[in-house]
């Protein structure tokens, strides 16, 4: 595959471990991506209304802070995230509007325990329609072989 790197954003590390897995795949590095201000666990409660993630998500326009990355030349991005009420995390949208991806491809991987990642697809790809998304697959349970023959798939 031409020119990929990984970039992840994961409190659990669940997403964290499936980007080392395709890291090694793709021979590469796996980068995490950090918010400013950390996320605590009273910050993840989904069940909470008032909680940071439910504010976030509810607001289209939220754009938490990240600690900036410095990332290598790159043709294809595969970007994981978990998928949070059905969406990617408010941070995915800073991340991506930080970077210039003209001609770049991104490849969207995320975890859930409940969501497939098409909504969060349309969503990107609406906000960003010049750019060129796609696929994403959710990994949650994918072993490395079967993350190696989705890879295949991509070229």
């Amino acid at each position: 595959m031409e020119k990929a790197i990984v970039v992840y954003f994961s409190c659990t590390d669940t997403t964290a471990k499936k980007a080392e897995v395709l890291a090694q795949i793709l021979k590469t590095k796996a980068w995490r991506l950090q918010a400013k201000l950390p996320y605590t666990q009273a910050d993840l409660t989904w069940q909470n209304a008032t909680s940071r993630a439910n504010q976030e998500q509810e607001d289209e326009t939220s754009r938490p802070e990240f600690v900036p990355l410095e990332l290598p030349e790159f043709e294809t991005l595969f970007l994981g995230y978990p998928t949070w009420w059905g969406l990617p995390p408010r941070l995915i949208e800073t991340f991506l509007e930080s970077l210039d991806l003209t001609g770049k491809r991104v490849v969207l991987f995320t975890t859930s325990g409940s969501s497939t990642p098409e909504k969060g697809l349309a969503e990107l790809k609406q906000l960003f329609s010049q750019e060129k998304f796609g696929p994403a697959k959710r990994v949650n349970n994918a072993t490395a072989t079967e993350l190696a023959a989705w890879i295949k798939t991509l070229k």
